[in-house]
């Protein structure tokens, strides 16, 4: 039996996934209407939450945080925490939608797995990369499968 520190939850699990159905909606609607509009805002939300995933780190950092103490961790999970939002950012103004959708692909599975090393580190709780790996799925496979049906961007 899986130990209670272990286990996700629940109010967690509900606003992962619920924050996980814009990327799978979008990506239908996108092969559905065919429409330049759908994959847009897909990768806008892509976008928007890879800087959240950024954020995570800066929050974590801060919880960590005394006084006057700037540890090495700390700087370099302060210095991670910056670097998502700046690839999303850079996606956003990408008006080419092929790199923009493999730049944010690649943003996704580089966080993951930072934050594989980050949990294995102790940085975040033991069951974070239990959510974090089913999410980033269905993140790449939303991705990755309106590139394919809506054809060349």
């Amino acid at each position: 039996m899986a130990d209670k520190k272990d286990a996700i939850p629940q109010i967690v699990i509900l606003l992962g996934y619920g924050g996980a159905s814009p990327f799978v909606a979008l990506a239908v609607l996108s092969i559905l209407f065919e429409e330049r509009f759908f994959i847009e805002a897909l990768m806008l939300y892509a976008a928007v939450i890879l800087s959240f995933l950024g954020g995570i780190y800066w929050g974590a950092a801060m919880n960590n945080l005394s006084q006057n103490e700037f540890t090495a961790s700390l700087k370099t999970n302060l210095s991670i925490s910056v670097t998502p939002a700046l690839v999303a950012w850079g996606t956003i103004l990408i008006k080419n939608l092929t790199v923009a959708t493999i730049l944010l692909s690649v943003g996704f599975l580089s966080q993951l797995i930072v934050d594989a090393i980050a949990t294995k580190n102790g940085y975040f709780p033991h069951w974070y990369n239990a959510l974090r790996i089913p999410l980033t799925a269905i993140v790449l496979l939303s991705l990755i499968v309106a590139y394919i049906f809506y054809g060349p961007l």
